[in-house]
């Protein structure tokens, strides 16, 4: 236990034992059953002032999230301006309303978790207030010796299992006695009444792609008993939190103190904190904040942030909090002299709440580009995006990598015919390119996919450019081991098994159900490797003789102390290959596609075996490795043959040749997008693509050339040319041929056809024909 060494003397500490003290606060070790009194708190307490139990359990990694990094296209603070229907709802945060559910939640004389009628009363006092604003609050039992949580749940419209948490504690305590008078209002009427305020505001708002779950807690005053309950229930339940945001004490300023905020560092997320922070002040005018150490205590958050959920403390002042909680003093107004910092705190609070939930405004849709032989490029992008919020798409946008994603190239994609295209280019093979979508609208509304992608914090699409030839491939779904050994010294705790998630570990498989990690959470263990071991994983011998380079490739989900006490390492025929960093722990947090060119001691070898390493000192344990779909291939350049123009467009009217150009690959099989584009057509006409089997033509036509021999077949509806080309003739008529070959349609479209193809269009004026022409295009469709 962890108690303020203030508080302890002598006779109190009977039958506990001193391990260590630093400034005001002492670690004590006591028997579960020892008589240890601390200031009248018995060894069920944990609050402010109070004393802290340790829990001989590992404190888990936060899990992913979209906020972990700020930076880069994914963070809502690189638009540099609040979104509008976020702040429309922050707005209405009322002062007033703050102050009125102080007043009336602290006129109960107490609301002591653990005598019936006094907290029975205040939790039925904010159920009739939840059910007046509309509301089905349901009661979470979590003791038969405390009262009940209150829930109120608004579920995500795309992500059902994802939850943003916001919560306060409404119980309170005098420490005179469980009989004694507790108003409570700033310790936590003053939180309590925030999260009813944030309630009434959100009653028809939404939908948002996340939920949002708000909580009352009761027994936080004897050691965070109602959020422990539910944040071990939302873990053991594989919920994912994507933040718990903890209101407790906020009303209170001292004489002469700075109107701030106070974000308390322990038992809490830095990466969440600092998200909060910048997020705040983007949606609160008078925003103003601090950080640092909280001393007296924890509160509800610190729950969740031992389950592995990033969580955030908002607190009115570090230091100068109401020094006389827990006692008959604690009354309002008294003790909640400051509603002015209790609005700038509940609504920075509750614009985090509202970003994390991300509001379904925008959404974009878009089929990922499979993996492509093609070497000549450009490859077509296409996604469409859709407003929820009755405004108008501005603008969607295309950011593609070459380099694994250190630098994104961005470029506009253009409207056509409902979807919004563009193109990568050939950046060479063979290659992963990398690439993500962003679109915006005229009210100030982002949305990205993948989420997360520009930020760092999730994966983009990507797809691979050249040949892969595969020496050994194992997605590890067999029942036995298929010939992968291990062992090492003090414990082997790798298995080749179903991931439990525990320690931070992968919470599934990125394909299929079974994955090699350590310790993967079967019943008797808990997830995390073990201290003081060096062991090891073994592929089987694989020959690369035929090689002339050789690509590691995986899926790793790894969590490891600093390099310099925990070392995670691959080996390849005895050679280290790669091994974690030095100074800082890594810390994965969702599945990472892993590659590593180990050509120098696979190539041409005809006995090549990978090895992964674990080696552990006595500290710090983390989850270690997982591993997926593990490969050893040969990756080579691109091939194929590139689409042809031939023959001679119309002049047009406005004096432009149009011609034909094409993005994709023609395929049988592949879903990427082939489309034949005609350009420098007359705006806003309608034309139609016609193709042929039987090869070229060179026939005079409508004072122009037919290019494709006939017989000729029509592809239907027309598509307008638009207005997106610029110049003289900024029309641009587009198809996507390969949905064409692919909806079987025609079956003689098969692999290794020829096809040849020209785009008619209208163009009133010319002639007396009134049409226009392309060139042709001619092409082979691919397998």
């Amino acid at each position: 236990f962890v108690v303020d060494a203030g508080l302890v003397t002598a006779g109190e500490l009977e039958g506990a034992r001193r391990l260590y003290a630093r400034g005001a606060q002492v670690l004590l070790a006591a028997a579960p059953d020892a008589a240890l009194d601390v200031h009248g708190h018995d060894l069920r307490t944990a609050c402010h002032g109070g004393h802290v139990p340790v829990a001989r359990t590992p404190v888990v990694p936060p899990r992913t999230a979209r906020w972990s990094q700020l930076a880069g296209a994914g963070g809502v603070q690189a638009l540099g301006t609040p979104q509008a229907s976020i702040q429309a709802l922050v707005d209405q945060v009322n002062k007033l309303n703050l102050e009125n559910g102080v007043i009336s939640l602290s006129s109960n004389f107490s609301r002591n978790s653990t005598v019936p009628t006094y907290i029975d009363p205040a939790r039925d006092q904010i159920v009739a207030q939840l059910q007046g604003m509309g509301y089905s609050p349901t009661l979470q039992s979590f003791s038969g010796s405390h009262g009940d949580n209150v829930v109120v749940e608004i579920p995500g419209a795309v992500n059902p299992n994802s939850w943003v948490v916001m919560g306060a504690h409404y119980d309170s305590r005098n420490l005179s006695g469980s009989t004694a008078s507790a108003p409570g209002a700033d310790d936590n009427a003053s939180g309590s009444s925030s999260i009813l305020e944030i309630a009434r505001v959100l009653v028809g708002a939404g939908p948002f792609e996340n939920g949002i779950r708000l909580m009352w807690f009761a027994g936080e005053e004897y050691g965070l008993l109602g959020s422990a309950f539910d944040a071990s229930q939302a873990a053991s339940g594989g919920q994912e939190i994507v933040g718990m945001i903890n209101l407790d004490m906020n009303s209170y300023r001292a004489p002469g103190d700075a109107r701030d905020c106070d974000f308390a560092t322990n038992n809490t997320s830095a990466a969440l904190t600092a998200f909060c922070d910048a997020t705040a002040a983007l949606y609160v005018s008078n925003w103003a904040s601090t950080s640092g150490v909280l001393s007296a205590g924890s509160s509800d958050h610190a729950s969740y942030n031992a389950n592995g959920f990033p969580a955030v403390f908002f607190f009115e002042d570090l230091n100068n909090y109401f020094s006389q909680i827990h006692t008959s003093q604690d009354f309002y107004p008294q003790s909640t002299n400051d509603f002015d910092l209790s609005e700038m705190i509940t609504k920075g609070a509750f614009a985090s709440a509202l970003v994390l939930a991300d509001p379904l405004d925008l959404q974009i849709t878009h089929a990922p580009l499979p993996d492509t032989t093609d070497g000549f490029g450009p490859y077509g992008v296409t996604a469409q995006a859709q407003s929820f919020v009755g405004s108008t798409i501005t603008a969607v946008s295309l950011h593609y990598s070459g380099d694994g994603g250190q630098n994104y190239t961005t470029v506009a994609l253009a409207p056509s015919g409902g979807d919004w295209v563009g193109d990568i280019p050939a950046l060479g093979s063979p290659l992963t390119i990398r690439y993500f979508l962003t679109a915006q609208d005229d009210q100030g509304n982002f949305e990205e996919l993948p989420k997360g992608a520009g930020g760092g914090t999730g994966q983009p699409f990507d797809f691979f450019v050249g040949t892969r030839t595969p020496f050994f491939v194992d997605d590890f779904e067999t029942a036995g081991d298929n010939g992968w050994t291990h062992g090492g010294t003090g414990q082997d705790d790798w298995m080749h098994d179903v991931p439990s998630g525990s320690c931070g570990d992968a919470p599934a498989a990125t394909s299929g159900t079974r994955i090699w990690g350590n310790d993967l959470g079967p019943s008797g263990f808990n997830g995390c490797y073990s201290n003081n071991v060096a062991n090891w994983l073994r592929a089987p011998v694989v020959d690369c003789s035929a090689a002339t380079s050789v690509e590691l490739q995986f899926q790793r989900w790894l969590q490891v102390e600093d390099g310099n006490f925990d070392q995670a390492e691959i080996w390849v025929n005895g050679v280290q290959v790669w091994q974690n960093p030095l100074g800082s722990d890594l810390i994965d947090t969702q599945w990472t596609a892993f590659s590593l060119d180990v050509s120098a001691q696979a190539a041409g070898n005809p006995s090549v075996q990978v090895e992964f390493r674990l080696t552990t000192d006595g500290g710090f344990t983390l989850g270690g490795w997982n591993l997926d779909d593990f490969e050893l291939v040969e990756l080579g350049p691109a091939t194929g043959t590139p689409p042809t123009s031939y023959c001679q467009g119309k002049l047009n009217s406005n004096f432009c040749l149009p011609f034909v150009s094409f993005v994709g690959v023609p395929s049988a099989s592949s879903t990427a997008p082939f489309r034949i584009v005609g350009e420098d057509v007359m705006p806003d006409e309608f034309g139609i693509l016609v193709y042929g089997l039987n090869g070229r033509a060179n026939l005079g036509f409508h004072n122009g050339t037919l290019c494709v021999k006939a017989p000729l077949t029509r592809l239907l509806p027309p598509k307008n040319s638009g207005s997106g080309g610029g110049g003289l003739c900024p029309g641009v008529l587009r198809r996507n041929f390969n949905s064409h070959i692919q909806s079987g349609n025609d079956p003689a479209l098969t692999a290794g056809r020829q096809v040849n193809a020209q785009w008619f269009y209208r163009d009133p004026g010319v002639d007396s024909f009134n049409d226009g022409l392309t060139d042709g295009a001619e092409f082979v469709i691919a397998p």
